[in-house]
């Protein structure tokens, strides 16, 4: 279910426990609604206030340190990734064709990672996953000759990449339980709902009501939007990944041992 999705029903939940609230207040005969029973409700209503104040609190906190991890992520993994072709770059003509398969798996990660940009007309590099390029990609720079310390770097920056390539995959599961949250929006609809009862009907309360209601539901949207940092309109930025592609174009191969003709990007 998307973030909008949730977000709305928060806010119709909420708004309609309220006016459910108020048309029973009506109906209640008003012996029940007298002071005693209203103090005693504040104070019902006050501990699951806190309680999913609090609870939603830390919600939003962890969405926006997850959210914040895995942009990190993307930047420490471009920066493997542009380490890895300058490193490529160096070992000579022998690793060109690593490098054009080096520059497939960041045409795949791209694709299967982000959606794709309004109006690209882009392709989608390697259609197989990206992690099984990625493998294959390393399997190739072990094969790599001659046994120098550029290999034995190229050998550890594939290492990295896998480790890096784990985390992103991991951030693009689910993590927010759908039940923890609609268990979050009943409680707050019961607190709404208590509260229309003994609201007092004028337009400053109901405009105020609406405003802490829709304030509730942004924040709704907020937690399980940053909890898929890849997807959604709070995105981490593929634009890391996709300067090393540019960079790459604008870097030739250098020339093979048997005096091929180098072509930027693309040996």
């Amino acid at each position: 279910m998307s973030a909008l999705t949730l977000a709305i029903i928060a806010f119709f939940a909420m708004a309609g426990a309220a006016g459910c609230g108020a048309l029973l207040a009506r109906r209640m005969p008003p012996d029940l609604l007298g002071e005693s029973s209203i103090k005693s409700l504040r104070a019902a209503m006050a501990l699951v206030a806190t309680m999913t104040g609090l609870i939603l609190g830390l919600m939003v906190n962890s969405a926006r340190s997850q959210y914040s991890e895995a942009e990190k992520d993307v930047q420490m993994y471009a920066t493997t990734l542009m380490r890895t072709d300058i490193e490529l770059t160096n070992f000579g003509g022998a690793a060109c064709a690593v490098r054009s398969d080096l520059r497939g798996y960041i045409e795949a990660l791209l694709a299967q990672t982000w959606p794709p940009l309004p109006g690209s007309s882009t392709g989608a590099g390697d259609a197989r996953p990206a992690t099984t390029v990625l493998l294959d990609l390393t399997r190739k720079l072990e094969r790599l000759s001659p046994q120098n310390d550029i290999r034995k770097t190229l050998i550890s920056l594939g290492h990295q990449l896998l480790e890096y390539r784990w985390r992103i995959s991991d951030f693009t599961s689910d993590r927010a339980p759908a039940t923890f949250i609609v268990a979050v929006i009943c409680w707050l609809a019961l607190i709404y709902g208590l509260l229309g009862v003994f609201a007092p009907r004028t337009p400053l309360v109901l405009f105020g009501y609406f405003g802490a209601i829709a304030c509730i539901s942004t924040a709704i949207f907020l937690v399980v939007e940053m909890d898929d940092p890849f997807s959604g309109q709070l995105r981490v930025p593929r634009a890391p990944i996709s300067d090393v592609l540019t960079f790459m174009a604008s870097q030739p191969c250098p020339l093979a041992a048997d005096g091929g003709s180098a072509v930027p990007g693309r040996p």
